[in-house]
């Protein structure tokens, strides 16, 4: 996915990693590192200036868009295999 700014791209990876690249150098920004794969798209929200996504550890994980520090993550019954949305004041 891609920031509100069209500046930072972000991406989920086999690695257990989510990557953060400037779009105009490629170079990546952060990386944040999860317990297994993470192969579900992440999601960029502009009002919380974060980015969610899920990871096959079975964790939702949202952290900083800018840093890639952690705000939060909850425990999942299950893996999280498919991206994530937002309506108007819930994420589904």
């Amino acid at each position: 996915c891609v920031d509100s700014n069209l500046d930072r791209v972000f991406v989920g990876g086999y690695s257990g990693s989510v990557y953060c690249f400037g779009i105009t150098d490629g170079q990546i920004e952060w990386t944040y590192k999860t317990g297994e794969a993470v192969k579900s798209s992440p999601m960029y929200h502009e009002l919380t200036d974060a980015v969610y996504f899920g990871s096959y550890d079975n964790y939702f994980y949202c952290v900083n868009s800018k840093t890639g520090a952690l705000h939060w993550r909850r425990e999942l019954s299950a893996i999280l295999a498919s991206c994530c949305c937002f309506n108007l004041s819930n994420l589904a």
